[in-house]
């Protein structure tokens, strides 16, 4: 009997207490103690439930769902984390098919309210790298405490909003206020992980880290194929992907991501040619569908086509004049556009402007690929000071 068992109702405890023991033995042998930590309280969290999903299904089944669940937070099937697992070989190492991993995990998504970076559900050694640990409302605009005076961060940190005081001692703050550098601490706080809260306000529109719900990802989760499976086949054998994808086109010609994803797999297999040709299939067939708009104004710009690409995107910045009627986004697709528009006027010589632009994704994903690449390209744009030693022979040129 684990230790928190005592939160368990007392009907459903022996199942709970042999889901455990089997989350338990699988992070101890594959992922680290945090993931064993969350996933016991992951099913102690579902047991409370009235009635308790964990009463339909086999134990096996859950322990590997609360686990991919808790993979899907903290980004477990993203290479570029410690540590790593693929959702093929999460479920292959339990001993059950991805389908049904994937489909209590879904409904232990539903359950608890799950988002990706939930605060209460993050591995506490990455607390540093989660900005929603550390977005709070201040004085009716959404911040990331992190960048505030500690005495903020204090009141924060009494109040139970954040997991520790992250300023350094000695700074000095009363100052920084006297000179209108920084705002005035104020006791309104409150979280953005809070369930009055589940989205983060930012510019005129909403910014969701739930799942995608749009017409598209409702017909693509209607399609019976095995879809984290393919999309692993994209990455390491893309002929075979590109053959499996021509095919699902034909069944399913409504669904944009398979060309999206045909056009991964080409430019993988080095046919750029029929990976633009994918790419702009996509936009002409569905300009509806936002990340193919994107994927081709992306390949435009590559190829040095600034105005096309400029008019792919409707001639703006402004990404709910993109895509009009619309309040809220989803939080890969702001990454994807205001990366694509940094990374256009860092075409156009306009370092400043992409500057704004990567504060702004920072504020959303500090850590995403997009965020890091512009990072790159900036520090690649910007111009490096002339060192003094060199100077003297400018003069004799």
């Amino acid at each position: 009997m684990f230790k928190h068992s005592e939160s368990v109702p007392k009907a459903i405890r022996p199942i709970v207490d042999e889901i455990v023991a089997i989350t338990d033995a699988f992070c101890t042998e594959h992922l680290t103690e945090s993931y064993a930590a969350l996933a016991r309280y992951m099913a102690a969290a579902l047991s409370r439930k009235r009635p308790s999903p964990l009463l339909v299904g086999r134990r096996k089944t859950w322990a590997a769902g609360i686990v991919y669940a808790l993979g899907r937070v903290n980004f477990l099937f993203d290479p570029a984390n410690s540590p790593h697992l693929t959702a093929t070989d999460l479920c292959r190492l339990f001993g059950i098919s991805q389908g049904a991993a994937y489909g209590k995990s879904k409904e232990a998504w539903d359950a608890l309210g799950l988002m990706q970076l939930d605060p209460h559900w993050s591995l506490p050694e990455r607390a540093d790298q989660n900005p929603m640990l550390w977005m709070l409302f201040l004085n009716g605009l959404i911040v990331d405490i992190r960048k505030y005076h500690r005495e903020t961060q204090e009141v924060a940190f009494e109040k139970g909003l954040i997991p520790s005081v992250p300023s350094p001692e000695g700074r000095d703050d009363h100052l920084a206020r006297q000179q209108g550098l920084l705002p005035e601490p104020s006791l309104e706080l409150l979280p953005t992980g809070d369930p009055a809260a589940p989205v983060v306000r930012l510019v005129s529109f909403e910014i969701t880290y739930d799942e995608l719900t749009d017409i598209f990802n409702r017909r693509l989760a209607q399609v019976p194929d095995n879809q984290q499976e393919l999309y692993d086949c994209i990455h390491e054998d893309p002929p075979r992907a590109i053959e499996r994808l021509k095919k699902l086109i034909s069944q399913y010609p409504d669904i944009p991501m398979f060309y999206n994803w045909l056009c991964i797999a080409c430019s993988k297999a080095g046919d750029h040619q029929a990976a633009r040709t994918a790419a702009e299939t996509s936009f002409r067939r569905h300009p509806g569908y936002l990340f193919g708009r994107l994927n081709y104004a992306e390949i435009l710009l590559n190829e040095g086509k600034l105005r096309e690409a400029f008019e792919v995107i409707k001639k703006t910045f402004i990404l709910t004049e993109l895509e009009p009627g619309r309040e809220k986004f989803h939080f890969s697709e702001v990454l994807s556009f205001y990366g694509l528009v940094a990374r256009y006027v860092l075409r156009l010589g306009k370092i400043k402007s992409a500057m704004h632009f990567l504060d702004l994704l920072k504020q959303v994903e500090p850590n995403h690929h997009i965020t890091k690449l512009l990072e790159e390209l900036i520090d690649r744009y910007t111009p490096r000071p002339i060192p003094s030693d060199a100077r003297r022979f400018l003069y004799f040129r």
